[in-house]
């Protein structure tokens, strides 16, 4: 097994928890997904998958194919805190 990579996709068509339980659907039918973690109230997927056996586009594809586009969201870079002032 390879090392995971983690991507958060954002998905603006997704509204409701029937868009949830399609999703889910989506998921469950991908193989390589190793974690998952949907959020309704930010319309966000956070997959942590092995990039030997998932390509994030056929993925992004194949929920495109059911209704719900996504984008890439960056991920926050690790870096220095500021301080709070």
């Amino acid at each position: 097994m390879s090392d995971t990579q983690t991507t958060i996709l954002n998905i603006p068509g997704m509204h409701c928890e029937d868009c949830v339980r399609k999703i889910t659907k989506v998921v469950n039918a991908t193989h390589g997904i190793q974690t998952v973690q949907i959020d309704l109230g930010t319309k966000t997927v956070q997959l942590v998958y092995d990039p030997e056996e998932l390509l994030i586009a056929e993925f992004e594809a194949k929920l495109a194919e059911n209704g719900y586009p996504a984008t890439k969201q960056p991920l926050p870079r690790p870096g220095r805190a500021l301080p709070l002032h």
